[in-house]
């Protein structure tokens, strides 16, 4: 098979209508088939892809062919970015890697069979192999900003509480001024709530005295006992 026919090329697709090349440039794996890092490649794709079907979206099998779908279309939009990437196949299995990754984070697993690592380091080890392998870690770069986008948008931003209406100009700049005038009224107000009750302690003070010289004369005035 001539690489040059399944590879993705924009103008093959807008003027000659090969639409095919939107599917065939992920199937593409590379030629290296000697190679362990190709095969630790196929090993992550198989293992992330099965994990996240069986367990996350055991009962979204929908949500499963949107995952793929949105990561597939977001790599074609961050293609831009990198031109000479013709086959998309490695940044999109790195974005399934983050995608399981951010799901079990926590686990420890097995990597390539000599060390365990935390599974939230997985797609970063999977960047370092790449380029080691190839030399370029900006493929792998891709897919980790494209799982990251998804990611957002469907896990992160629909638990955020945003407003459903955004303030106009005259409400925003009446909400801050009525927050910057809010610890002055504050503070005023616990400076005479202070006052207040410096000058209750001090009335207090001088009520106990005039009782104390009131008693005294009291004392001093009357006969003394035969």
């Amino acid at each position: 098979v001539d690489m040059r026919s399944i590879c993705f090329s924009e103008m093959e697709v807008l003027h000659r209508g090969e639409w095919w090349r939107f599917v065939t440039t992920f199937l593409f794996m590379g030629d290296q088939m000697f190679s362990i890092f190709y095969w630790m490649q196929i090993y992550h794709f198989w293992e992330c892809l099965k994990m996240l079907e069986l367990v996350k979206y055991h009962w979204e099998p929908s949500g499963f062919i949107k995952m793929i779908v949105s990561c597939a279309m977001l790599l074609i939009g961050l293609k831009q970015l990198r031109r000479e990437a013709i086959f998309l196949s490695a940044p999109l299995v790195t974005t399934f890697m983050y995608m399981y990754s951010r799901e079990y984070q926590a686990q420890p697993i097995n990597f390539m069979g000599f060390f365990q690592i935390r599974c939230g380091w997985l797609p970063w080890m999977q960047m370092l192999q790449d380029l080691l392998q190839t030399g370029d870690a900006v493929p792998s770069m891709l897919g980790l900003i494209a799982g990251h986008i998804y990611y957002y948008c469907e896990e992160v931003a629909p638990r955020l509480l945003m407003p459903h209406k955004l303030p106009s100009l005259a409400e925003f700049l009446q909400t801050g001024s009525a927050q910057v005038a809010k610890p002055a009224s504050e503070e005023e107000k616990e400076s005479s709530e202070t006052d207040s009750h410096t000058d209750g302690e001090d009335s207090s003070e001088d009520s106990g005295d005039d009782q104390v010289e009131a008693e005294e004369e009291e004392q001093s005035t009357s006969p003394a006992p035969q």
